[in-house]
């Protein structure tokens, strides 16, 4: 990597991690600790690059991050815990915060998703007390977001107490997937979100089955059938 390449990464890594992002999960601990302390990516144990029939984003980094204002309403019984989110949009994508935290909100809402598989109860805040930032980057910025996970410029990941979403992946969706791109994108927020709450990837089950959320769907869904959801039938 050039030296010049190196430099705005740790750029972009400095002044994002200096804003005040949210690492800290309501126990004290790293969120997604459970599930290694680096976290995961769709990357991380993965050669090949998803295939999509658009072109990558190449939007330049600023490394600056717009909140969401405002909050939702709590979902969930809060049996399994109680996680606030933020969502952040970085400037310069061309993405609506406040739209982007439309799609967030319905995705961590949808009963089939972790208020109903782990039973946790979720909420949007806009502030400080925010466990998980859901944040949308360029791909360059996910990088430095996730480094030492290697995204490669084309994958997101949970790390850091952050679910990063790749803006390539946001706007384009994954072939692989087999997923039009409203569930694309309700798979990965879902799967990156699903790290930070401590799940592992998961392999496909056998032929026919549905796959899971914590697959690497972004790759490949194998003999299984799409899925995005970790409660499809609620």
């Amino acid at each position: 990597m050039a030296l010049g390449a190196l430099a705005l990464l740790l750029v972009v890594a400095l002044a994002v991690r200096s804003a005040g992002s949210p690492e800290r999960s309501i126990d004290g601990r790293a969120v997604g600790e459970a599930g290694g302390a680096l976290g995961r990516s769709d990357e991380a144990v993965s050669t090949s690059a998803p295939t999509t029939a658009a072109a990558t984003t190449t939007t330049t980094p600023t490394g600056r991050f717009v909140v969401a204002p405002g909050s939702s309403a709590p979902v969930g019984s809060g049996a399994g815990g109680t996680y606030r989110y933020r969502v952040e949009v970085e400037e310069g994508t061309g993405v609506d915060v406040a739209a982007f935290a439309a799609h967030v909100d319905r995705i961590l809402a949808d009963r089939r998703g972790w208020t109903t598989a782990d039973g946790v109860r979720l909420q949007r805040v806009a502030d400080a007390s925010a466990e998980i930032a859901v944040r949308l980057a360029t791909p360059r910025t996910t990088d430095a977001l996730c480094f030492p996970l290697d995204t490669a410029g084309e994958v997101s990941c949970g790390t850091a107490g952050a679910a990063v979403i790749n803006l390539t992946r946001w706007l384009e969706g994954a072939a692989p997937s087999g997923l039009g791109l409203h569930d694309y994108r309700s798979y990965v927020v879902t799967h990156e979100v699903g790290h930070l709450l401590g799940h592992e990837h998961e392999a496909c089950a056998g032929p026919g089955q549905r796959a899971t959320t914590m697959m690497q769907q972004t790759y490949s869904i194998g003999e299984c059938t799409p899925n995005p959801w970790p409660a499809p039938d609620a």
